[in-house]
């Protein structure tokens, strides 16, 4: 901050923890605008879950007397719900928008179905990593709402299969979490050291797409 300015954080991000986060759990706030009007000052932006271009996205909005106490961020927009068990084959979209002097535009663009397609793994993380007594594993992809296929399989260095988790289900912002508790697939708790993690993601009639990872374990009695 440039000397004689404040900087004043107004809300906190946290995917794991949402609940140490004013309840949202998003990651990626961004677009901020602000104003003063009739006696305190009005922040909107914009929230996605982990990036911008996944699905879920809210606008949100934080009010203040003083620019100093801000209101928890309560939803302006909601994200729009839209059918996603459309057939194969293309489809149109058309959206139509007001400005406030009730002139309109409206566009349509094309876009096809194709329920083959690979899904796409954003990223994979650990909750906690290096990790001690549990961790989660954190699954973003780019299938918010459809239900999906996970497997999440844990390796050593030689490749020995340690624990295995199989899924399925759906996310309406296209993160999903596994958990594990450091054990092995028999109920033997993992020793200290680094292991692999491998995330598989299956949607529907689609090809299966995996993403590899590593995680430390320490201390794990």
């Amino acid at each position: 901050p440039a000397v004689g300015t404040w900087n004043v954080q107004v809300v906190r991000a946290n995917r794991a923890h949402p609940e140490m986060a004013d309840g949202v759990g998003n990651t990626y706030n961004h677009a901020p605008n602000i104003t003063w009007w009739r006696g305190q000052f009005y922040l909107a932006y914009l929230s996605n879950p982990v990036h911008e271009h996944l699905g879920a996205g809210r606008t949100f909005l934080c009010t203040s007397p003083d620019a100093l106490h801000w209101s928890k961020p309560r939803t302006l927009f909601e994200p729009y719900p839209l059918d996603l068990s459309l057939d194969n084959g293309p489809h149109s979209l058309s959206f139509r928008a007001w400005d406030v002097l009730n002139n309109t535009s409206s566009c349509t663009f094309q876009f096809v179905v194709d329920g083959a397609l690979k899904p796409s793994l954003l990223q994979v993380n650990a909750s906690q990593n290096p990790a001690v007594e549990q961790t989660s594993f954190l699954v973003s992809y780019d299938r918010p709402g459809a239900t999906c296929r996970f497997t999440l399989t844990v390796y050593d260095f030689a490749g020995r299969q340690l624990w295995r988790h199989e899924s399925t289900g759906s996310s309406a912002s296209g993160l999903y979490s596994i958990p594990w508790n450091l054990c092995t697939s028999a109920g033997g708790r993992l020793g200290s050291g680094i292991y692999f993690y491998r995330c598989t993601l299956q949607s529907d009639e689609s090809k299966a797409v995996s993403k590899t990872q590593k995680i430390v374990v320490l201390n794990n009695k």
